[in-house]
């Protein structure tokens, strides 16, 4: 995805968006039908250009075909017609004998453009072409073993895309070198080429002028395996950690997981060709000198007296949901766990606060793994409840595998850093439900379970957000099913429950792991209409609506079995009722609260169900302890539920 300096973009942006009636989204983007695939899905909306840090930015997340689309661009004139690629430089074969002899390659002088999008990574990186080569257009770097080894290569092309060659373990001891190693002298360690032919370049000035060797690590996740490989093979070689300063703290973690001497870039979410590009060689050359010393054992103990307390809350919904923790929200089927679960997205994606409790906002994606469209219905019903404006949820009805780390997985991954350079930072993932992203496996084997978390862990660390699951919990038991792995790895666990009396939901804490557990939110489901299908029949969802605190102590009414059992006969008979009169007069309710209902079909229809031997008695008996507990009452020989404690 190539990067256009603002001033230069502005001549050509009102042409591309008129004459491709692209269409304008959120945060200064527009988007549109790809002029070269002509895709234009959406939400994934395929080609789109937008604004930010300076810069302007244009793709297609379909075809990714930039140069096509350059063309295109150029042939109906909203696009300059810019000079053509250079030709063709072969990587040359070198071998084994590459390793021990890398040099720095010349500088290759190109003709002074005002902008071209074809000038190679190191170009525009400002950093000379060292320890790599160019393939047309593309540097190319090669990449090393601690055998000497040539294993492979990186291929970074003008947009700075960097792809490895097919089949490269880039998670093993696999590096790249800039500079002449000597295994026995001074050697930094770094993140990326273009960042060590940077620390490469400073490192002249502070070393009598002769440079550095640099070796880099492909990323934070695999350079503390570089720097065992290296130290286990050759541990003369003095290793200093040039780390980038990330915003999520990953460069820094990795150096500090080294045991080596470090440093950073001081400013926040920085490397040190930024540093670079910014100051130039001599602020880089001044950072490598200021080390920080690898931290003492001793170091990561508080002793007693020492302690203070933390006062800043970390969560997303207050005494309910943590930040960047694992959550389950599990329960029977039909208890509203999914309603109560979208409730909760909505009101951190808004903003809101949920039902009394703070709440930080934050992007919410919501991977519906079960598919069809009740969740897109349940999205539209609550939406036009609170009827906000521009809130960052996103819905992906469509099943997803978590199970197998390579099926959905790395396309997962790179949605949320997609959604993340576009709308924000993440703060919840919820998968709904577990056994679906499950696929088959066994909800109570360790070996399924433990990769669905792993898998689930993998979205947490990258997003660095919470996931949520919405679970199913056991027949026989009131904890979520499965293995027991789940239960360990969480980090609150909420049940969703129904009194069947009642039909008011319950949600409860049932294990938090870093506040005091057991609270509880009651509620019912409200039904919406939102509008009609092809034969006119109403389409109906629900949102969650809070049930006040005297109807939520109503529905924990102990009820006996026959009890229950009558409510249940009254309640299928009164939808038989719907459209008939209420008996009306004095000592009756008043007409639009219940039905009412004579006694002679409630005996006959309860007799019918229950299993005591005694009918009439246990049908007397139903009646008496209802009566006690203010659940119904009765005028001569009619019945009906007291207003208020049932949802009909």
């Amino acid at each position: 995805m190539p990067d256009f300096p603002k001033a230069y973009w502005s001549e050509w942006s009102e042409a591309i968006i008129n004459r491709y009636s692209l269409r304008e989204g959120p945060k200064g983007e527009h988007h549109g039908a790809c002029p070269n695939c002509g895709h234009k899905d959406w939400p994934s909306t395929r080609f789109w250009i937008h604004e930010r840090d300076g810069l302007v930015k244009f793709q297609c997340r379909q075809c990714n075909d930039f140069q096509a689309i350059v063309e295109i661009l150029e042939h109906d004139g909203c696009w300059p017609l810019l000079e053509k690629k250079r030709p063709e430089i072969k990587l040359k074969q070198t071998g084994k004998d590459y390793f021990a002899n890398v040099v720095p390659m010349p500088k290759v002088e190109e003709p002074t453009v005002q902008f071209d999008p074809y000038t190679p990574y190191h170009e525009r990186k400002g950093v000379d072409l060292i320890g790599a080569v160019l393939e047309g257009s593309d540097v190319v770097v090669p990449l090393f073993n601690t055998n000497r080894e040539q294993v492979g290569h990186q291929r970074i092309n003008p947009t700075g895309d960097k792809r490895f060659n097919p089949g490269l373990k880039k998670d093993g001891g696999v590096f790249g070198v800039v500079g002449k190693l000597d295994f026995t002298g001074k050697c930094f360690v770094s993140e990326g080429w273009a960042t060590s032919v940077s620390c490469h370049m400073a490192s002249s000035l502070i070393n009598d002028g002769e440079p550095v060797p640099v070796i880099f690590a492909l990323d934070a996740g695999n350079l503390a395996t570089v720097c065992q490989a290296l130290q286990e093979t050759w541990p003369e070689m003095e290793l200093v950690i040039a780390a980038d300063n990330d915003a999520n703290q990953k460069g820094q973690d990795a150096a500090k997981s080294t045991g080596l001497p470090w440093t950073a870039p001081a400013m926040p979410d920085t490397d040190w060709n930024d540093v670079h590009a910014s100051q130039g060689l001599q602020a880089v050359a001044t950072g490598l000198k200021t080390l920080k010393r690898p931290e003492s054992l001793l170091d990561e103990l508080v002793w007693i007296g020492d302690a203070q307390p933390v006062l800043q809350s970390n969560y997303l919904i207050k005494n309910w949901i943590g930040s960047k923790q694992m959550t389950v929200v599990y329960g029977q089927s039909n208890t509203g766990k999914s309603f109560f679960t979208l409730d909760m997205s909505y009101h951190i994606a808004a903003g809101r606060t949920w039902h009394g409790h703070n709440v930080k906002q934050g992007v919410v994606l919501y991977y519906a793994a079960e598919g069809g469209s009740g969740y897109l219905n349940r999205a539209r019903a609550i939406q036009d409840h609170y009827n906000d404006e521009n809130v960052p949820l996103a819905i992906r009805p469509c099943p997803v595998n978590l199970l197998d780390p390579s099926a959905d997985l790395p396309k997962l991954l790179a949605q949320i850093d997609m959604v993340k350079d576009l709308y924000g930072e993440i703060a919840l993932i919820v998968v709904d439900t577990l056994s679906r992203a499950l696929v088959g496996g066994n909800e109570n084997g360790p070996e399924d379970m433990t990769a669905y978390i792993a898998n689930s862990d993998a979205l947490r660390e990258h997003g660095q957000c919470s996931v949520l699951s919405v679970h199913h919990s056991g027949k026989a038991t009131d904890l979520a099913r499965g293995h027991s792995s789940l239960r360990a790895a969480t980090d609150t666990e909420i049940e969703v429950a129904v009194d069947e009396v009642s039909g008011i939901r319950f949600a409860k804490t049932t294990k938090q792991r870093e506040i005091e557990g057991g609270r509880e939110f009651a509620f019912e489901l409200e039904t919406v209409i939102l509008g009609d299908d092809e034969d006119g029949d109403s389409v109906t969802s629900c949102y969650v609506l809070p049930v006040t605190e005297d109807r939520k102590q109503e529905a924990k009414v102990k009820l006996s079995k026959n009890e229950k059992l009558w409510i249940n006969c009254f309640t299928q008979l009164w939808g038989e009722l719907v459209g008939k009169a209420n008996p009306a007069g004095p000592g009756y309710p008043d007409s639009g609260t219940r039905w009412i209902i004579e006694e002679e079909d409630l005996r006959k229809h309860f007799s019918g169900k229950v299993t005591a031997v005694n009918k009439n008695q246990a049908y007397n008996r139903a009646i008496e302890g209802l009566l006690e507990k203010g659940q119904i009452a009765k005028n001569e020989d009619n019945f009906w539920l007291v207003p208020g404690k049932y949802k009909l």
